[in-house]
């Protein structure tokens, strides 16, 4: 979609990176490879809280449940579709739901109609208006993950789950998932929304991310992307990608800053990790290890800059289809594995120093 001016900096390599998946870090997946029977519907459930209106929850009779969301523009789904494969490419602490589009004019959108049709519950009536009112686009389907949203805690064993350390760095690998994608629908913003802990299960699910690069005012500082460029009807392409780079480094700057005592193994200093302790210690009165935050920060952005070289390529390919906020992901992606050439060192010292840094005061 793009010239060679966004794509030349692809053909940089970093020393001693390694070109294959060296975790076997779990690759992105689509819900599942054959349509889902909507036959087997058994519940349809419309939300009261929380989320918007034209989201709804399908159970079917195999006890798989999915989320239904309505945004109709190709634009929005891709961009939470993109979220979560970028998740899932670079991580294997975190879950994110398995997402794809559906489009109206498919022959699923006729099964979904008649699977529908067999129930007559007021979800199920609403569900079926909100598909037939949009006969164009598309809409997100999500596999619904388990548990419930960070910021419902309610019971004394709900709390515990923050004293925990281990996931008390995985917040910090969530905030370099979200400075990278300009998620600011979560943390960034000091919200605990969109975050899904299973006690049970012990384990940390991200949903409802998006791609929006440029929008990260109040978190960045210099501020956002240009808005007023992007939001005029007649600006070009070009102008939107000169934009986006300018923006790009501006995080480049904030992530030097953020990462300069993470480097030198002092960690709980970085300004980042101090808001979101502060948010926890008032809102659950949680005791919070700033130093966890960092290691889960630093580890994630690790992570994405190891990663970059074998899965960069194909996500360019991918991603440059979506416009600029695709190529946005993808220069803050190089950003990061520019910034950490020594990713894969730094990680494997990391690991095994983890208890000596944590002794440390």
């Amino acid at each position: 979609m793009y010239d060679t001016p966004y794509f030349s900096p692809l053909s940089r390599k970093t020393k001693n990176t390694p070109t294959t998946n060296p975790h076997k870090i779990p690759q992105p997946r689509i819900i599942q490879r054959a349509l889902i029977d909507w036959a087997q519907i058994s519940t349809i459930i419309k939300p009261s809280q929380g989320l918007s209106s034209h989201v709804f929850f399908v159970k079917l009779n195999d006890k798989q449940e999915y989320v239904l969301k309505f945004p109709f523009e190709n634009s929005v789904g891709e961009n939470e579709r993109m979220a979560s494969s970028f998740i899932a490419k670079n991580t294997n602490s975190l879950l994110s739901p398995r997402t794809r589009l559906i489009s109206m004019q498919s022959t699923e959108v006729e099964q979904l109609e008649a699977g529908i049709k067999r129930h007559s519950t007021p979800a199920a009536r609403e569900l079926l208006d909100v598909l037939l009112s949009h006969p164009t686009g598309e809409f997100i389907c999500m596999e619904k993950m388990s548990g419930r949203s960070l910021d419902f805690m309610e019971s004394t064993s709900d709390r515990k789950l923050l004293a925990d350390p281990s996931f008390q760095s995985r917040l910090g690998e969530v905030l370099a998932f979200d400075l990278l994608m300009g998620n600011i629908d979560r943390l960034l913003l000091l919200n605990p929304d969109n975050l899904i802990y299973d006690l049970k299960k012990r384990s940390l699910s991200l949903i409802d991310q998006k791609v929006s690069i440029y929008d990260l005012s109040g978190v960045i500082p210099h501020g956002a992307m240009d808005t007023e460029v992007l939001n005029t009807p007649h600006a070009s392409e070009d102008e939107k990608m000169e934009a986006m780079l300018q923006v790009n480094a501006h995080l480049k700057e904030y992530l030097e800053i953020q990462l300069a005592p993470l480097k030198n193994g002092e960690f709980g200093k970085s300004s980042i990790s101090e808001k979101l302790a502060f948010m926890f210690e008032t809102q659950y009165q949680a005791r919070i290890d700033r130093r966890l935050i960092d290691i889960g920060l630093y580890e994630g952005l690790l992570k994405i800059a190891q990663n970059f070289h074998w899965a960069g390529a194909e996500a360019m390919t991918e991603w440059s289809k979506t416009g600029v906020e695709g190529m946005g992901l993808f220069h803050n992606w190089l950003t990061v594995s520019d910034l950490l050439p020594d990713a894969q060192q730094s990680l494997a010292s990391l690991e095994k120093n983890r208890k000596r840094l944590l002794k440390k005061r």
